[in-house]
C-alpha cells in the first residue's frame, strides 16, 4: 500500500537498530546472570530515557527519520554502558576468584 512504501526507505535503519538490540539483550541477560537486577533495570529505564529524549529532539529535526537515529543513539549507549559494566563486573569478579 501507499502507506507502506513511506517507510520502506527506513528499513536498513531498522535492520541496524534490530542488530544493535540483540547485543544488548545478550550483555543485559549476561548481567541478569550475574544476578545484579537493580543494574540491569537502570539500564533499561536509562535505555528508555535516553530514546524518548532523542526522539523528540531529532523528530523536529529529521521527521520520520529521526525515529530510527534516535533508536539506534538509544540502543548503542545502552550497548555500550551494559558492556562497560559487565567487563568492569567480570574483571572484579575474578579478580576476587584468583
Amino acid at each position: 500500500t501507499n502507506e507502506f512504501i513511506l517507510i520502506k526507505d527506513y528499513f536498513y535503519l531498522q535492520l541496524i537498530a534490530d542488530a544493535i538490540r540483540v547485543l544488548g539483550i545478550f550483555w543485559g541477560y549476561c548481567i541478569l546472570t550475574k544476578q545484579l537486577v537493580k543494574w540491569y533495570i537502570l539500564f533499561e529505564l536509562f535505555s528508555v530515557i535516553t530514546y524518548i529524549l532523542s526522539a523528540r529532539f531529532l523528530i523536529n529535526q529529521y521527521s520520520l527519520e529521526g525515529v530510527y537515529i534516535a533508536q539506534i543513539l538509544s540502543l548503542t549507549l545502552y550497548l555500550l554502558v551494559v558492556f562497560i559494566f559487565y567487563k568492569i563486573n567480570l574483571r572484579s569478579t575474578y579478580q576476587r576468584i584468583v
